[in-house]
Formats: structure tokens, C-alpha cells, sequence
């Protein structure tokens, strides 16, 4: 298609960081380019069509041209394989020259077509190009890739010739000089602060060997404009075998440098002239704003704790709501990053992983006690019917994943090398979410980890019962694994990256992927879709035979599996065993000879069951983007009715008054047509609580806010509460209250449709 008129459309592929890439960094200038190009009729490859086009030494634009979408707006790709290692000493771009249009750009060199360089060669300034761009430069590799950016003329990205020079070098892909244990003194900087680079060079050789000089670059992963140098070796002889182990300063960061994400790439050249270059690690640039964990904090109203969440979703929102739940209490969700929005995100750092742990374990011990006895632990995935597990249970739920956000692929895999190098095995499912910005990965835990073996020996737990969905359809389950060399290519394994499409793989998915997390394009993916068990919701089987098998033997009784198939069915899990409790425990919850006195509708994680329960209210649960028929008919008339029939059979769930538990940043759009249906059924009675004038519009956010008046739903759950009784007083009430136990689990999955209750051990 015509360079003019192209427009965007969806392409993948990844970016390893792991070691072995060769370069040496140099600055654009002008220079001569040798006799004849070492790429010259090379294989090429790209993201896009006609990459040979740009490697037939015809520079004109009518004489063919590489061209790709750059999708989302984001960078394409083209890459030749000089199929040899050289030594390169200037290569030659030239886009689609109309003397007006400029791209924007940057090349790389690998020695194994995965592992690259940062950048060799660049350009982000705006001057139009007349002619083809020539940059002296000074590289090892095999492999150059160019991953153009930007484009000012139109969506799409242009190469119509591209020319590599130098002379061949003998040397081997695997570096002789090792860089290991590069760690730097902190995950994140504020403007001021100095990075110090702490490192060993590993002489691997078997042979001595020189090092004429070492640099640390840092290239930026936010911004892929920002580059910075710092020397840190220079004539460094070192015996066969040897190690050398040092810690640098590298810079004073300074406002030159945007918040974001930056990662450290160490090149080390020998004075034969053989380079390895290799990704280390990565920090971030931070204004103080930004979470690299989520944050459970805890306010006072009358001697209520009212729990507030900074971060995560739906896993971590279960540790807040074990916390809130568990100590007779109530609260908001999590605190929305601006009005009407989702979550703030939780940015990644390399120790990631055992923050997130070290935070759910310090808030349950803090809120609950560090020793107190619980006889059900719950380890689930994000599901919605977690905060009901908990409340009938009586069960705190320890997160099987853990939600990060990120902006490149180096810092996702870092995060698994640094949980792996903790001791932690895990794997993870990337993706987006329309609720944030970046992109954002499931961190799941593959077998259990040592602080939630502690943790349940410490409190005297009984049984676990791990909860989750089953079926790898129903849901966001589509995705493509990525295959990295050596990657296993089926099962659950450490290590391994799932890309999540929840729409199937459409061109939309690809697209959203890459506003997120601008280097997808380099994603070495499966050719074909698998479908995995739902990334939010599900239950690995690797997951549960390897928690059943540490769990079984620090506790007394069983380790059990409770799954639903779909998402639709475990969001209904929270009406059956909500229904089974208050049956249960009937004489002690009835007001008037009547249990269940109305139906709390609540979307995705705005739950209160403790104040639920206080009420007799039947929670029934829904996620927003369903239909208003699906929430009232399905929802409502279908599965919140055959619980009422079958543990309270004379009650009519369309007798029972219904509180809407939306907000502006909670399904709040979704009001007018529940309405509607509510109306259209026949239902005796709803309130939507505070609205916009003479609508049913939510207007306000649903967060905890005393200095506004206490308007929200959970505003008003938490000062009912105080208003009847203190919260020692419902302490003394809850404990006269019979938890369900695994019978009752038991028998729910054999009444109800679409759920399974098995004992692992």
C-alpha cells in the first residue's frame, strides 16, 4: 500500500534479554560508507512485508520498499542476518525520502538474533531526511535489526534501503568474559540520587585475557530515546579463570532523565576486539508518586479498621478484604489513580515478587494477629466471590498471582529471574487492562512459597481450600506463548510467558498490547492461539499438585480444590455459599422470621459481606461489562433464585429490595438499563444510593473519604455498623456465627451447576 495511506493494523513478536549481544555504541554522524555492503542480499526478516526490498541495493522509493504498520502506534521492525560475526563500522538508513516527512528510529546488533544490544545507532530529531541517514558506528554481531518508531507523514513505517559495513571477526556467541551478579543498590531513584553499579567480570575464557574497557549503558525502556555511558573498566588483565568484583558510580540522576523505566546493558570489549555486550537489570526513575507495591493501609472510624488498598486488583484486593472481613469491619475498594478510573498501577522492580509477598503476609499478621488460629486458609487467584469465601469461611485468602505493570518486556523478565533467583517458581500471563495504562502480567506462583507454608503452620490452619476456575474458555483465555530458545513448548513451566488477547487475538487486542508495552513487536510468539485457563480467574492443575503437595504435610486436615468453570460461575459461587451460611446459621441472622431481607447487586470488588450479613443481605455478584438481561435475568432471576429456593424456598428474590452497589468508577454506566430490567421484572423495590440530580448516574467514586460525607456505599456500610453496635460488640456477635466447613463446600458443588469440590490430600 502506498506509503501515504496505510494504516494500522496488528503484528507481534520478542524481545529476549538474557546474555550474549556484542556492540559498541556510537553516536550519529556523518561518514564514508565502504565498498560494498556486508548485508547485501542477506536474509531479512521483519514485522512487516517486502523486507527484502530494503536489502537489494536499490535506494529509490519506486523501487520497492519495506513497509509495516507500526501498530498502536508503536515501532515495526526489520532485521537482516549478515550470516557471519563482523565488526561493523557504519551502516546506512534511508526511509521514504520526500523531503518533508522524518522518522524516528534506532538500530541493534545480537550475536544470536535474540539477545540485542542497546541501541548502536539513532534518531529522534525532527529534520526531514534528503537523502539516506549514514551512522559511523562500532559493533559485533551477526544480526541488525532496525525498529522504527515513528513516522511523521502517516502510520506506517518505511525502509527502502539499509546497508551494513565492516570486516569479518572471529569470535564465539557465548561471551569470555562473563558478567555476573550486576546488581545496583536500589530498584528506583528520585532526581538527585546517584546509581552505584555493583558487578563481576568473569573470566570464562580459559585463557587470559585483556579487557580494554567495560561501560555500563543505560537505555531508556520508558522512552527508548534516552541513552547514557559510564565507563567502569579500563586495561583490566585478567588470569584464566579469574574474577574481578567492583562497584561503580555511574550518574547523579537528573531532570533530564523522565520517570519511567531504565535498563542496564554492561559491554565489555576485549584488546583483540571481541565484545559482548549483556542486559543486566533495570531501575526506574520516580517522581515519589509511583507504587512498586501495592498498599494496604488502615484508618480509624469509631474503632472500626477501615482498610484502604493503593495498587493491585483482584488478588490483592482479597488480602485487604481478609483483613476488613476478618476484623468485623468494612471499607472501600482499591483507591481509583484519578476520578472514575482503575487502580494505580503497581510498578515492576526486579525483588517485585517478594515485596508483593512480604506486604500480604505483614498485613494479615498485623490486621488479624500473628498467631491467631484460623481453621480454613483460602489460596485463590483474583476472583470476585473471594471476599464471600472469607466472610463464610471465616478464611483469609493468600494470592495465588500477584499484578505488576510494565512498560517493556526486560522488565517482565526480569521480574521472573528475580523471583526465580529468590526461590521462587512462578510464571506469568501478560497482557492489558483497560483500567490502566501500562501493560500489566500475572506473576503466578507455581508451587507455594516459604512464607505461605509458614503462615499456615504459624496460625494452626486446618484445612486449604484452593479456589479458582477450570476451563480454558468462557473467559480471557486466548493468548500465545512465547518461545524463547529453549522454552518449553507445552504445560506450565517457571519461567514461561503467556500473552494474553481478550479478544480472541483481534487486531484491537494487538493493538492495545502495543500503546502498553512498546516492545511486543520483538516477542518471539507461538504461530498459533492456545487457550489457557482464565488469566485472572483460573487454577493452573500445576498449581494445585504443587500446593496440595508442600500444604499436606503442615496441616492437620485436607487440602481441597473448589473450581467453578467459568468466571460467570465463580462470580455465583459467592450467592451459593453466602445462602448456605445464612441457612446455617439461620436463628442467629433472622429479623422477624426472615434471613435473607434483600439482595446487595454488587459488581466487580465492591463487596461488604460482613455488613451484608449484619443486614441479611444475599450478595449477587456480576462483572460490568455484562448485559444489563444477563445481570437481572441471569444474575438476579436465574442463580440468586434457585439459591433462595433451595435454602429459603419461600422467598421470592423479586419480593426483596435491591441496593445497585455501583459508583462512577465502579459499573455506574451500567445503572439506566439495570433499571430498566429491574422494572421490566417486576422487582418490588432498588436504590442506587447517591446519584446524579434526577438520574440513576452514579457521581461520585466509591473510596473512603470522611472529608465529603460519608455518601458511598462503603461509606455507609461501615458508620450502619457503628451506629448499632461497636465493633467489639460485633466481634462478640460473629463469633456465635457457625463458619461453613468442607461438608457444606462439599454439597454446594453437588447442587449447584458447573462447580467441582475435590480433596487433593
Amino acid at each position: 500500500m502506498s506509503p501515504s495511506t496505510r494504516r494500522p493494523r496488528g503484528l507481534l513478536a520478542i524481545l529476549a534479554i538474557l546474555p550474549i549481544v556484542a556492540a559498541v555504541i556510537a553516536a550519529p554522524v556523518s561518514a564514508a560508507a565502504d565498498p560494498l555492503p556486508i548485508s547485501l542480499n542477506k536474509p531479512t526478516s521483519s514485522s512487516g512485508v517486502n523486507a527484502a526490498a530494503a536489502n537489494d541495493a536499490d535506494p529509490s522509493n519506486t523501487g520497492g520498499y519495506f513497509d509495516a504498520e507500526l501498530t498502536g502506534g508503536h515501532d515495526a521492525w526489520w532485521q537482516v542476518d549478515l550470516q557471519g560475526i563482523y565488526s561493523l563500522s557504519s551502516l546506512t538508513n534511508r526511509n521514504y525520502v520526500d523531503g518533508v516527512r522524518f522518522y524516528h528510529y534506532y538500530v541493534r546488533v545480537s550475536l544470536d538474533g535474540e539477545n540485542w544490544s542497546a541501541p548502536i545507532a539513532w534518531k529522534y530529531n525532527d529534520i526531514p531526511a534528503q537523502n539516506a541517514e549514514t551512522f559511523a558506528v562500532t559493533g559485533v554481531g551477526r544480526y541488525v535489526r532496525v525498529n522504527i518508531i515513528s513516522n511523521s507523514a502517516n502510520s506506517s513505517a518505511h525502509l527502502t534501503n539499509f546497508e551494513v559495513y565492516g570486516d569479518p571477526i572471529t569470535q564465539t556467541v557465548a561471551p569470555a568474559i562473563k558478567v555476573v551478579d550486576a546488581t545496583l543498590d536500589q530498584a528506583t531513584y528520585l532526581t538527585g540520587e546517584t546509581p552505584e553499579l555493583s558487578y563481576e567480570l568473569s573470566n570464562v575464557s580459559g585463557s587470559s585475557a585483556t579487557v580494554s574497557d567495560a561501560y555500563a549503558i543505560v537505555f531508556g525502556l520508558t522512552d527508548p530515546s534516552y541513552r547514557r555511558f559510564t565507563q567502569i573498566e579500563s586495561g583490566l588483565a585478567l588470569a584464566a579463570n579469574a574474577t574481578h568484583a567492583d562497584t561503580s558510580s555511574l550518574w547523579q540522576v537528573d531532570g533530564g532523565m523522565p520517570v519511567g523505566s531504565y535498563g542496564v546493558f554492561v559491554r565489555v570489549r576485549l584488546d583483540d576486539g571481541r565484545t559482548w555486550e549483556q542486559y543486566q537489570t533495570f531501575f526506574r526513575v520516580t517522581d515519589g508518586s509511583q507504587l512498586t507495591t501495592f498498599d494496604i493501609g488502615v484508618e480509624d472510624y469509631s474503632g472500626f479498621p477501615v482498610y484502604t488498598l493503593g495498587g493491585g486488583l483482584s488478588a490483592e484486593y482479597a488480602v485487604q478484604k481478609s483483613a476488613q472481613i476478618l476484623s468485623q469491619s468494612a471499607g472501600p475498594s482499591w483507591t481509583p489513580s484519578a476520578s472514575g478510573y482503575g487502580p494505580a498501577p503497581v510498578y515492576a522492580t526486579p525483588a517485585f515478587l517478594e515485596h508483593a509477598i512480604a506486604e500480604t503476609i505483614t498485613t494479615l499478621d498485623t490486621a488479624l494477629g500473628s498467631t491467631r488460629t484460623f481453621e480454613t486458609v483460602v489460596v485463590a487467584p483474583g476472583i470476585q466471590s473471594a471476599p464471600q469465601l472469607i466472610r463464610t469461611l471465616q478464611a483469609p485468602v493468600l494470592p495465588l498471582h500477584f499484578l505488576v505493570s510494565f512498560d517493556s518486556i526486560y522488565e517482565l523478565r526480569t521480574v521472573l529471574q528475580g523471583a526465580a533467583d529468590a526461590g521462587y517458581e512462578v510464571m506469568a500471563t501478560m497482557g492489558y487492562d483497560g483500567s490502566m495504562d501500562p501493560g500489566v502480567a500475572w506473576i503466578k506462583l507455581l508451587e507455594p512459597p516459604s512464607e505461605y507454608v509458614d503462615f499456615i503452620e504459624r496460625h494452626g490452619v486446618r484445612d486449604v481450600v484452593l479456589a479458582g476456575t477450570s476451563d480454558s474458555s468462557g473467559g480471557e483465555n486466548a493468548s500465545r506463548r512465547v518461545l524463547y530458545t529453549g522454552a518449553p513448548t507445552s504445560g506450565h513451566n517457571p519461567g514461561d510467558i503467556f500473552v494474553i488477547y481478550p479478544g480472541g487475538g483481534t487486531t484491537i487486542d494487538v493493538s492495545n498490547l502495543a500503546q502498553r508495552v512498546h516492545d511486543t513487536s520483538d516477542l518471539p510468539l507461538a504461530a498459533t492461539l492456545e487457550n489457557i485457563s482464565d488469566w485472572e480467574a483460573g487454577l493452573l492443575p500445576e498449581q494445585a499438585t504443587a500446593f496440595a503437595s508442600a500444604i499436606a504435610p503442615v496441616i492437620s486436615g485436607d487440602v481441597t480444590k473448589l473450581t467453578a468453570g467459568t468466571y460467570y460461575d465463580i462470580d455465583n459461587l459467592g450467592v451459593y455459599v453466602t445462602a448456605a451460611f445464612y441457612a446455617k446459621n439461620s436463628s442467629a441472622l433472622a429479623v422477624g422470621g426472615q434471613t435473607v431481607r434483600g439482595i446487595a447487586l454488587s459488581p466487580y470488588m465492591t463487596n461488604q459481606p460482613f455488613a451484608d450479613s449484619t443486614e441479611g443481605l444475599l450478595p449477587v455478584l456480576f462483572f460490568q461489562g455484562e448485559s444489563s438481561l444477563t445481570i437481572v435475568e441471569g444474575r438476579l432471576l436465574n442463580i440468586a433464585q434457585s439459591a433462595l429456593t433451595h435454602y429459603f424456598p419461600n422467598t421470592d428474590v423479586t419480593d426483596l429490595p435491591v441496593k445497585v452497589i455501583t459508583s462512577r468508577n465502579f459499573g455506574g454506566f451500567a445503572n439506566t438499563g439495570i433499571r430498566d430490567r429491574l422494572d421490566e421484572f417486576d422487582f418490588a423495590s432498588w436504590d442506587f444510593g447517591t446519584t446524579c440530580p434526577g438520574t440513576v448516574t452514579s457521581c461520585i467514586d466509591e473510596v473512603w473519604d470522611p472529608s465529603d460525607g460519608y455518601d458511598t456505599w462503603n461509606e455507609k456500610a461501615v458508620t450502619g455498623l457503628a451506629a448499632v453496635r461497636t465493633q467489639g460488640q460485633w466481634t462478640t456477635w460473629n463469633s456465635s456465627l457457625v463458619p461453613l466447613d468442607l461438608t457444606d463446600l462439599s454439597d454446594i458443588a453437588l447442587t449447584f451447576p458447573n462447580l467441582t469440590f475435590t480433596t487433593l490430600s
